[in-house]
């Protein structure tokens, strides 16, 4: 009996630790960014800074780990792709940021007839999260989302 309860009890412990392990997939932001650039677009990509991310952005970037990011060089374009590494617990903070982010941005794209085609885009915008792991893409005028999205997929897989 002794032998069967420390069994029991050593397969348990086991699935707990498999268990607890299992829901924390960890990414290296800089493949990510990699993985989803292409996709946007963009043909003169500058990159973002920290300054970017809270003053224009207005990310709150004690939610922000680390991040990777590049935005269209070019005035009146929509073109912005960024991945943030939220701190533990913060990514869903991260992602309603940057969906804020992109409504602003398409809004303020709308007050200019001659960026209709960027602020259409802008409309489009992804933001897509995995556990602390928040990837935005808002393509170039000309860019099928479709493509967008099976490069968040992949990049996510």
């Amino acid at each position: 009996m002794k032998k069967v309860f420390a069994i029991v009890l050593a397969a348990c412990l086991a699935l707990t630790c498999f268990a607890a392990c299992a829901g924390k997939k960890t990414y290296d932001i800089q493949e990510l960014l990699a993985a989803v650039e292409g996709s946007a677009g963009m043909v003169s990509p500058a990159e973002l800074t920290e300054e970017d991310l809270n003053y224009d952005m207005g990310l709150t970037m004690e939610n922000v780990e680390s991040f990777a990011g590049k935005y269209e060089n070019v005035n009146g374009t929509s073109g912005r792709v960024l991945v943030i590494q939220a701190v533990s617990g913060k990514g869903e903070d991260v992602k309603a940021e940057l969906q804020s982010y992109a409504a602003t941005r398409a809004e303020f794209l709308g007050n200019y007839e001659e960026f209709a085609g960027a602020k259409a885009q802008a409309e489009q915008a992804r933001v897509e999260a995995s556990g602390d792991y928040v990837i935005l893409v808002m393509a170039n005028e000309g860019v099928d989302y479709a493509a967008v999205d099976e490069a968040i997929k992949a990049a996510f897989a």
